[in-house]
């Protein structure tokens, strides 16, 4: 079995995860800033694209955020980007300044933010990867878990309707 495959095998929906259609639970990220900000001022401005990542040390998240990074770039909409670890908050401080990406990162060491969308971590096992689109009254517009590919422009097409 290849290494993608491996990562990517358990990393399916979950009874208890959150679809699209879902009401968005209420939440608050702590910041790389050490600022603690709640869902409803992260979808102030518009649609939140919420990425739940394995670590900033996985080699496919890191491709993610680096395309998100590049698609923030073109990007003409409204829309907040959050990345959400399970890492702590010293060590996403770290690799956010190191790396200089666009977008806001959360460290979530209790997994109060995972718990709630349903992606509960066992002890074998890393953050689960997934991708939500959050629109303005916290309604679930996408649900992308496991693989990064075309979550992207599956946004982006979203993005258009908002």
């Amino acid at each position: 079995m290849g290494v993608i495959n491996h990562f990517e095998r358990s990393y399916k929906e979950l009874p208890k995860t959150l679809k699209t259609g879902d009401q968005a639970p209420d939440f608050e990220a702590l910041l790389v800033d050490g600022r603690t900000v709640p869902l409803s001022q992260l979808i102030e401005r518009g649609p939140l694209m919420l990425n739940f990542i394995r670590g900033t040390w996985c080699m496919f998240c890191r491709s993610h955020m680096g395309s998100v990074h590049r698609w923030l770039k073109e990007v003409r909409k409204n829309v907040t980007v959050l990345v959400v670890t399970n890492e702590d908050l010293d060590r996403v401080r770290e690799w956010k300044a190191k790396e200089q990406m666009s977008y806001l990162m959360a460290s979530d060491p209790e997994q109060s933010i995972i718990k709630k969308f349903g992606l509960e971590l066992t002890d074998e096992e890393f953050a689960r990867p997934a991708v939500f689109l959050i629109d303005k009254d916290q309604q679930i517009r996408m649900a992308h878990y496991a693989t990064r590919t075309n979550v992207i422009q599956k946004t982006e097409k979203l993005l258009k309707e908002v």
